[in-house]
């Protein structure tokens, strides 16, 4: 199995948000406290704005 790193791109934060959001519902334990779609949201304009 070959393991390729690379910094994320722009065009990979659509990818990247499922998964940091299954992440967020693990560590909370389902618990977010916040509406998923606002979560993703909020996940979108982090990574928009802290790319590099």
């Amino acid at each position: 199995m070959n393991i390729v790193v690379r910094k994320l791109e722009k065009e990979d934060i659509e990818k990247i948000i499922p998964l940091r959001i299954a992440l967020q519902i693990y560590d909370h334990k389902g618990n977010l406290g916040i509406e998923q779609k606002e979560l993703e949201d909020k996940t979108r304009c982090f990574l928009e704005n802290n790319i590099n």
